[in-house]
């Protein structure tokens, strides 16, 4: 045991050293340091390492410990002379090569340091003490800062800060030419590159850029934008700085497999085979994309690869054959067809249960028609038929639902004794479904669903809702279709004491909603196209008389009621 005391304390003494166990443990009691007051110091402060100097010292702190100065007088000085620092006057620049003019150099190339940016550098060809010629070789494109570093002195000043154009440049690029597929590496040497910089082959993206330094960029070349062999501009992006390089870049069809036709061109949802037809297809391994998705290749010859289509959203999507020697893409695109163009009739009712026939193209038998609103509340169409061309459902009922549990916390008795929410907003026409569980309940609680006159009364509403009989567990539904304020208890919910429990609804006027429909196959949305394509909305609008509308959003608008 250690422990600290202010001076002149006595000795701590064992009082009880008889009762202790085992018998004949040695225990003694010492001093380990007795001094003044406030003269021990649990680490020696640096200011008192210091010694007394006209000129700044230079300070070693090894963890966190001054280090001691063994020079003559403790001198290890250090001064900021005006005499020692380089100046620089004047920068030209013609293209990649600078002539700094200045004072205090280096007479040695290497004792000199020229910085281009943060990270860049230009190569030094000469230099002297008021003159330094260098060419940029490393350097981001664009306007950089430029800064000298003088190798026993230091940086070098100016009067102005010191900026420099990095041209953008292309070099050359490796290999020269390559098939109209593309999907094949491609080298670019050049100048001022950087992590931003888009290489473009014919004007398409050349994809997975790499950045290898200042000079060198690796990607992979895009398919031939007309499908066809010739020569086309390489180009470099970088920014607001752009290049072309003076060679032109050749697609070549040689030794390459060719692509003449894909049958069929459109397929349903179910997606299916599909065969390529073309030429060269038997000298090499092959895999077969559609879009970005891999197809399983069923079989193939010198002229003719079948394929089993992957599951895609409808769309149009090109056909890559990936080859040993690069990319062959189909000359025109597969269609995946799904759509819906029109829906009628233009009557129906809020509670559901109004006929609705859907018109499409390529509808299939997994096909489902749901509805979505716009907090993404999902509600079925229930299919009564289905063709390829026309689906007949029925549809749900749009009020809203609300659920109420047993489950709040009274602040006194805690949880199970209190409605959750005990509060809420309803609109007209919702359906409020009470659910209540103490089964699992340490404490038996048993619940009832009735309605009051008011906030704090005892009388039930005669004609009311009422769930009935309280019960351990259960559930009781009711639809509000009055704009008004509803109040209701559960009396006594435990047999030994009076403990009631009340809630509210609040049931304001129902508000314009927007339902969106979706027509949905392999977990793919159909397309709506008539004129052109877009979403189809269902507005619901309750009107004065009750009645309530719904709005489909097309190339015109069509319109539903929704009647009581």
């Amino acid at each position: 045991i250690s422990r600290f005391e202010r001076r002149k304390q006595p000795q701590i003494t064992i009082v009880n050293i008889a009762n202790v166990r085992p018998i004949g443990l040695s225990i003694n009691a010492s001093s380990v340091r007795i001094g003044g007051d406030g003269d021990v110091f649990y680490s020696l402060p640096n200011d008192m390492m210091r010694t007394y100097h006209d000129t700044p010292q230079v300070e070693v702190l090894v963890n966190g410990l001054a280090a001691y100065c063994s020079n003559i007088d403790n001198n290890c000085q250090f001064q900021v002379s005006i005499a020692q620092t380089p100046m620089i006057s004047s920068i030209v620049q013609n293209q990649v090569n600078l002539v700094i003019q200045g004072v205090g150099f280096s007479s040695s190339m290497k004792g000199n340091q020229v910085l281009i940016g943060e990270q860049g550098s230009c190569n030094i060809i000469d230099a002297n003490s008021t003159y330094i010629r260098c060419e940029i070789n490393h350097a981001l494109s664009g306007s950089q800062i430029v800064r000298v570093n003088v190798i026993d002195k230091g940086f070098a000043s100016s009067n102005t800060t010191i900026m420099v154009t990095v041209p953008l440049a292309i070099h050359s690029f490796d290999p020269p030419a390559g098939g109209i597929g593309g999907g094949y590496s491609i080298l670019i040497h050049g100048r001022g590159f950087s992590s931003h910089t888009i290489i473009t082959v014919d004007g398409k993206l050349c994809i997975n850029s790499q950045w290898l330094n200042f000079s060198s960029i690796r990607c992979t070349v895009p398919p031939s934008t007309s499908h066809s062999a010739g020569q086309v501009i390489l180009s470099a992006v970088d920014g607001q700085m752009s290049v072309n390089a003076l060679a032109r870049f050749t697609y070549n069809s040689t030794n390459q497999p060719f692509v003449t036709s894909i049958q069929p061109s459109v397929v349903t949802m179910d997606a299916g085979t599909v065969n390529i037809t073309g030429s060269g297809f038997g000298n090499q391994s092959f895999s077969v994309y559609v879009g970005s998705k891999s197809a399983t290749i069923v079989s193939s010859s010198m002229n003719l690869i079948r394929i089993n289509l992957p599951q895609l959203p409808p769309g149009l999507y090109p056909i890559i054959i990936n080859t040993s020697t690069g990319l062959v893409q189909s000359p025109i695109p597969i269609e995946y067809r799904f759509y819906f163009q029109r829906i009628s009739p233009v009557l129906g009712s809020l509670y559901g249960g109004g006929d609705i026939y859907i018109d499409g193209v390529d509808f299939i038998d997994s096909t489902t028609v749901q509805f979505r609103s716009e907090n993404n509340r999902l509600l079925p169409c229930n299919i009564i038929s289905l063709q390829s061309n026309q689906i007949h459902c029925q549809t749900p009922s749009f009020v809203q639902q609300v659920t109420i549990t047993a489950d709040g916390v009274h602040p006194l008795y805690g949880l199970g004794f209190a409605w959750s929410p005990r509060q809420v907003t309803v609109q007209q026409g919702a359906v409020v479904t009470w659910k209540w569980d103490s089964s699992l309940s340490l404490s038996t609680r048993k619940y009832r669903v009735q309605q009051l006159f008011n906030a704090y009364g005892t009388d039930p509403v005669v004609d009311g809702f009422d769930s009935g009989s309280a019960t351990i567990s259960g559930s009781f539904s009711y639809q509000f279709n009055s704009v008004g304020t509803y109040h209701y208890w559960s009396p006594s919910i435990t047999s030994n004491e009076n403990i009631i429990i009340r809630g509210v609804v609040n049931v304001i006027p129902s508000k314009s909603e927007v339902w969106t429909v979706e027509v949905v196959s392999n977990e793919h949305n159909g397309n709506i196209c008539y004129s052109y394509c877009q979403p189809i909305n269902l507005i619901l609008i309750p009107s004065s008389n009750m009645c309530f509308s719904i709005y489909i959003q097309f190339d015109q608008l069509y319109e539903l009621y929704f009647g009581k």
